[in-house]
């Protein structure tokens, strides 16, 4: 195969791949609500706390971190293949 040859299929090869990525979308969404749950106490919502609490407290108690994103930005009908969830202990 000559070297113009070459160039045109890798040219072709790359218009294709960036045919299937360009429909990839990205979306930020940020949290919308947080809370946390404790098994020592199963009727307290935390919603007002400072933090979102998990694991287990002091007393054994598990405590579970939930978090409500807002999706509203996501287009209907849409299907979602994956997502990431990235979270900053301080």
């Amino acid at each position: 195969m000559n070297q113009p040859t070459k160039q045109v299929l890798l040219g072709l090869g790359a218009a294709c791949l960036g045919a299937f990525t360009s429909l990839a979308q990205v979306a930020t969404l940020n949290v919308a609500a947080d809370t946390f749950l404790t098994a020592g106490n199963p009727e307290n919502n935390a919603g007002a706390h400072g933090a979102v609490d998990a694991g287990v407290d002091g007393h054994g108690a598990i405590r579970r971190g939930l978090l409500r994103f807002d999706l509203s930005p996501i287009p209907s009908g849409v299907t979602i293949t994956s997502a990431v969830v990235r979270m900053t202990v301080t």
